[in-house]
């Protein structure tokens, strides 16, 4: 584990501090797994594997003391690994203490851990870029990944109680009933379109499917329109295939109402201008930023 002199990250109190909490109080472990800690979690191989059984025998119910842990790790063959009994009873000291504090050495445990995945995939990245690199764009885009990877695999777990669920519900019905709007999302600009789905919700993935030329950019520029200078949003665009100057041709034409191909040619009458002007101001206001890259991973956007 050791590069050169230097010492990886790690915090031998805390993770003591966790498996003495469990042994005592067993609903422990599922305040430490909520932080989402895990078996290779704990820097010490003798930690990991205790956790490990700890884990186990929480998954089958089981209670979790001295004569279960002793028979998991006999199981195993780990018992003797990990400093035989008088390991196990030295978990005992002070774990009444961190009984209580077991989510915040759980959080400690953890932190450590991810700067360990850190400095470890940083040295992997580091050796293949050493070895000599033929694609330098495609062996960005693989080291973006790994480490977002080691973002990706931390506190946030997507398992949630029913029950916590439920509370959010219950308030949101509440709030909702108070304010009695049919349109509780953000709003398109689309009244009909509005009513059916109650608006944009947070965190939603919305595809606008349809055959080429039928008006999907358009109906999607309308959408981020409406977002940014009605309702002051902030949109990012990330076109793949049109260029950043079409785009602004088709903002123009939709928010002053001019058809866009006499907006291109500049076949304008005396009454556009003063449209074209009004639409060119509130979109010079608005938050809207247009990448047109064209070559964009999932990474990179």
């Amino acid at each position: 584990r050791n590069s050169g002199l230097r010492v990886p990250p790690n915090e031998i109190k805390a993770e003591l501090a966790v498996l003495s909490a469990i042994l005592v109080q067993n609903d422990a472990y599922y305040r430490a797994a909520d932080a989402g800690l895990e078996w290779r979690d704990f820097y010490r191989d003798s930690h990991q594997k205790i956790y490990a059984v700890i884990q186990e025998l929480a998954e089958r119910s089981e209670p979790i003391d001295l004569v279960t842990l002793t028979s998991g790790l006999k199981n195993k063959s780990w018992f003797e690994s990990i400093g035989g009994a008088a390991t196990l009873t030295s978990l005992f000291e002070d774990s009444f203490i961190a009984a209580s504090n077991v989510g915040h050495y759980a959080k400690i445990v953890r932190d450590k851990a991810l700067l360990r995945r850190v400095i470890d995939t940083s040295a992997e990245i580091a050796g293949d870029a050493f070895d000599g690199v033929e694609n330098v764009e495609a062996f960005l885009d693989d080291a973006e990944k790994k480490m977002f990877s080691v973002s990706d695999n931390q506190l946030t777990r997507a398992l949630s109680p029913i029950r916590e669920i439920l509370v959010e519900n219950m308030t949101l019905i509440e709030e909702l009933a108070q304010k009695k709007q049919n349109v509780t999302g953000l709003e398109t600009g689309f009244e009909r379109f509005d009513r059916l789905t109650a608006g944009l919700q947070p965190g939603q993935l919305i595809i606008i499917a349809g055959r080429p030329a039928m008006g999907k950019t358009s109906l999607a520029i309308s959408l981020a329109a409406h977002a940014a200078v009605a309702r002051a949003g902030v949109v990012a665009i990330f076109s793949l295939e049109m260029a950043k100057a079409e785009l602004g041709f088709k903002f123009l034409s939709g928010l002053a109402r001019i058809d866009s191909k006499r907006l291109k040619v500049g076949r304008l009458v005396d009454r556009d201008w003063g449209k074209l002007a009004t639409a060119a101001g509130q979109l010079s206001e608005a938050r809207i930023h247009i990448d047109d890259s064209g070559d964009l991973s999932v990474m990179d956007m």
